[in-house]
């Protein structure tokens, strides 16, 4: 992760074409049970192995192009969000409100590309765009 105006066009360049020669064939998980937070609702998602050693790779490539070190991978907590509340609430209320959808099944996800984005807070929101797209493999993919 860097900061757009520290990121020239070169190194977005050769970040795509690193990802691209060490990316992993498309991987499917599954998005687990609803639930709620404090602050948010998001789903789970697992397993965790193919995500985890997806960062690795992009904190390689990442590192390799010159850029910013990223976060480190052994703190990334995958997940899929939801909707995020402004202020903080008591998370009982909202966990028994997603409680009867927390019966439905895991929803497969097919991950077979990533979008880097360039992202930025708004208004206490977060808004982003595509800047590119590095496709996965169908080939062996699971």
């Amino acid at each position: 992760m860097a900061l757009a105006h520290d990121v020239d066009e070169r190194q977005l360049h050769d970040l795509v074409e690193a990802v691209q020669a060490e990316a992993p064939p498309a991987f499917e998980l599954s998005a687990l049970p609803l639930t709620g937070s404090r602050g948010a609702l998001r789903y789970s998602v697992a397993p965790w192995t193919p995500i985890i050693s997806l960062h690795q790779r992009l904190v390689a490539a990442s590192f390799a192009c010159g850029l910013p070190p990223m976060k480190s991978s052994s703190r990334l907590r995958p997940h899929i969000g939801i909707g995020y509340c402004r202020t903080r609430i008591p998370a009982r209320p909202v966990q028994a409100v997603v409680k009867p959808l927390r019966s439905l099944p895991p929803v497969p996800l097919l991950i077979d590309r990533l979008d880097l984005v360039e992202m930025r807070r708004e208004a206490a929101a977060y808004t982003w765009k595509m800047v590119r797209t590095v496709h996965l493999s169908l080939e062996g993919a699971r």
